[in-house]
């Protein structure tokens, strides 16, 4: 997928090497159970899925993007998510559907070869 869609652009490899960006489903149940992380793989994860919306050039709901990139500018300083949750817009439960939105629009770009 990444080959599809980011084509000859130059990425990091040693986040593509890095296991934790595919653990979709880790910071799923981080999100729904947890207040925070002990590390960036949850800021990486969520990086990796917003980079791959930007390369399949479709339609970005506003909502969902606003809530993913105010998710990952809050973890890039600070990685005890909990208190984003207090904010209007940005509870549990709507981050998890801005998240499930997104995994879903990546994965249903996905092509297996």
């Amino acid at each position: 997928m990444v080959k599809r869609y980011l084509g000859d652009i130059k990425v990091r490899t040693e986040s593509l090497d890095n296991p934790s960006m595919c653990l979709v489903g880790e910071m799923i149940i981080s999100m729904q159970h947890k207040r925070k992380v002990k590390n960036s793989w949850l800021l990486d994860t969520i990086n990796a899925i917003l980079d791959f919306i930007h390369t399949i050039h479709v339609d970005f709901p506003e909502h969902h993007r606003k809530r993913l990139y105010k998710l990952a500018d809050h973890l890039t300083f600070n990685l005890q998510y909990e208190k984003i949750f207090d904010e209007p817009g940005y509870s549990r439960e709507e981050l998890l559907e801005s998240l499930y939105w997104s995994i879903g629009l990546v994965f249903s770009h996905s092509k297996v070869k």
